[in-house]
């Protein structure tokens, strides 16, 4: 037998699951658009743990909810009040842990796009484990002041608990530095974007996808101001604190998720656009520098070498033309793309004339031992 679901509980029960079924379509979508454009990496699978975190504390909130969560406490006889709020700070940790781990993702994925320079690397590695290493504490911390750990949720159980005061206080520096980060992986991408050379209506775009997560930080913020219930009963003074937890956590999912849809949604557009022919907007796997890998090396067919850098010259500005916007239809899904459309910047000067006509040709010159042996040769 179970207890009656309040009104509270129905509303709190429908948002959950509003909300995660919200995430699952969207990180869906983006596991299919990464697959196509095979660039699925880490921050995939750090984003499908994070969607998993999230669906495991909607079930265990919604079993809660059945126990009796949502009811005052004087209301819920034993043993449901006791299995009510077990459920409820179970949920409520692996929750904290869904929301840390989907930040972590979108962090890993802005790592493939502006981690082509050292500095840029550290800083975003750096936030990415202080993310879960704050977090994770958060969630010691909610364990961790009851001795035996059972007297959490038990109260017919004798034993000891320290103050709430302080997993309120550590909740707001917790709460602050994820505001912060967002923050940051909001401000640093609008930055870089806004001073390529692409179009201005490319620059928008851009800039408004990788600043969603601003929506996710106004969550957070809301969150904080909610951090005084944890002093309240857990059954019937939470609902405010644990509802705000789960926007939080599904905007950070979201938002994180968005900017990779783009190539599916153009691709999808251009199909239907071009009735089914194939966009001619180019996927960036690596930084693009004008000249192919490898050394091109010294040998007595000189006019043979001049002839091919020639041809790849007339290739490179032939690309550059037909790509409108350096490739940024798929800027979002490559490791180093800005770093290959601050090249496509440079091939823009050299069709403008602004720098002239330039060749750069990489050359390597083997020495080689003359030989009685091979008289008139070359022996290497």
């Amino acid at each position: 037998m179970r207890m009656e679901v309040t009104s509270a509980g129905t509303g709190f029960l429908v948002l959950i699951w509003v909300l995660t079924v919200m995430s699952l379509l969207i990180v869906g979508l983006r596991i299919v658009a990464k697959v196509k454009i095979n660039q699925f990496r880490l921050d995939d699978v750090l984003m499908i743990t994070a969607l998993v975190m999230g669906i495991v504390a909607a079930v265990l909130n919604t079993i809660g909810v059945h126990y009796g969560y949502g009811h005052p406490d004087e209301t819920v006889p034993e043993p449901y009040a006791s299995l009510a709020r077990k459920y409820y700070i179970i949920g409520q940790a692996v929750l904290i842990g869904c929301t840390a781990m989907g930040r972590a993702a979108f962090i890993a994925y802005l790592m493939a796009i502006l981690g082509s320079q050292k500095w840029q690397r550290i800083i975003l590695i750096s936030l990415a484990v202080m993310e879960l290493i704050f977090n994770l504490v958060s969630i010691i911390l909610i364990f961790g002041t009851c001795k035996p750990l059972a007297v959490l949720w038990d109260y017919t159980i004798t034993g000891t608990c320290s103050s709430a005061d302080i997993q309120i206080y550590y909740g707001y520096f917790q709460s602050i530095f994820n505001v912060l980060i967002d923050l940051y992986l909001a401000v640093v991408p609008t930055y870089i974007f806004w001073h390529l050379k692409l179009k201005v209506a490319i620059k928008l775009s851009l800039i408004g996808l990788m600043s969603c997560g601003l929506v996710a930080m106004g969550a957070a913020l809301a969150k904080t101001i909610q951090l005084q219930e944890i002093n309240n009963e857990p059954l019937g003074g939470t609902m405010k604190l644990i509802r705000w937890g789960y926007i939080e956590a599904h905007l950070v999912m979201i938002t994180a998720s968005i900017p990779c849809l783009r190539s599916l949604i153009l691709s999808g557009f251009h199909y239907v656009t071009s009735s089914g022919q194939q966009s001619r907007s180019y996927e960036l796997g690596a930084a693009f520098t004008g000249t192919r890998r490898g050394i091109t090396t010294v040998t007595a067919h000189n006019n043979s070498q001049h002839r091919r850098t020639d041809s790849r010259l007339r290739s490179m500005l032939s690309n550059r033309n037909n790509d409108d916007g350096a490739s940024a239809h798929h800027i979002l899904e490559s490791r180093n793309s800005i770093d290959a459309v601050k090249s496509s910047e440079s091939s823009q000067d050299l069709r403008n004339g602004s720098i002239g006509i330039q060749k750069q040709v990489d050359v390597t010159i083997t020495m080689h031992n003359h030989s009685s042996e091979d008289e008139g040769g070359f022996k290497q």
